[in-house]
């Protein structure tokens, strides 16, 4: 039987300048810059000048994605639904506009970002199919151990690659097991405890997370880099080959290809 087709599930993306820098008199044109792809403004405030640098004090949204803002990183997030959950070149196009609108709001405020990252969560899905547990294989196809599944409860396997002298690219591999658990809402019950054999298992397979940053290259010149809408370009481009046939690859049968990645990225 072939191996299942990716879904996408959830994509984290992080821009960052190379020093925080909270300055409320600028917030006003980072909102206008941002706001037509984050039209709900959620929270802002103002920080104590003792907050951490991460502390956000915007939190903007749209339908199904959230942008948290920081002295010291703007945080962009998205759970994909629909035909945005197996288009994957829909996706990452999607991503890819999110990332250019944050961009456009640091360069509203004069800044200009050193550091890009994205975080993506692809599903396999073995429900439904005639293979092996999600946990055998991984075991026996990236960690080559023949140990009893019945002695396993986990099984994670993970490389880091260096790609064009630019970016990080990191691949990790584990089982994964989703729950659905309905309980009656109960008032001035603050917390119901949840126990681990409760609930109903609504999908399990193979999970590959996706790890890319710029950061190789600020190691290798040894400073800060300006990170503008190339990079942004790269870096999504990127993803979507890791998505889309580096990552299905490496999730199947445990190889990687760093030439197919060094070929999207230049």
């Amino acid at each position: 039987m072939p191996f299942p087709e990716p879904r996408f599930s959830v994509a984290h993306g992080v821009l960052a300048p190379p020093f925080p820098s909270r300055e409320p008199s600028q917030d006003e044109r980072f909102i206008a810059a941002v706001r037509n792809d984050f039209p709900n403004l959620i929270n802002r405030q103002a920080l104590p000048a003792e907050a951490p640098p991460t502390a956000p004090h915007l939190m903007m949204a749209s339908t199904s994605s959230q942008l948290a803002v920081s002295a010291a990183q703007a945080d962009f997030e998205v759970r994909f639904y629909g035909s945005y959950n197996t288009n994957l070149p829909l996706a990452t196009e999607y991503i890819e506009r999110k990332m250019d609108t944050v961009l456009d709001g640091y360069n509203a405020v004069g800044q200009t970002p050193s550091v890009v990252g994205l975080i993506a969560t692809l599903h396999f899905s073995f429900k439904d199919q005639d293979l092996a547990s999600p946990t055998s294989h991984v075991l026996r196809t990236h960690l080559k151990q023949e140990v009893s599944e019945e002695d396993v409860q986990d099984a994670q396997a993970k490389v880091a690659l260096k790609v064009a002298d630019s970016f990080f690219v990191g691949l990790t591999v584990t089982n994964f097991e989703s729950r659905t658990l309905e309980r009656p809402l109960m008032p001035g019950v603050p917390m119901i405890r949840v126990r681990p054999w409760e609930g109903r298992v609504d999908d399990f397979g193979v999970e590959l997370s996706i790890d890319i940053n710029n950061n190789l290259g600020a190691r290798i010149n040894e400073e800060d880099p300006e990170v503008g809408a190339e990079t942004v370009r790269s870096i999504t481009a990127l993803l979507q080959e890791v998505a889309t046939n580096v990552g299905p690859r490496f999730a199947e049968d445990g190889t990687v290809s760093v030439s197919d990645l060094t070929a999207s990225a230049t």
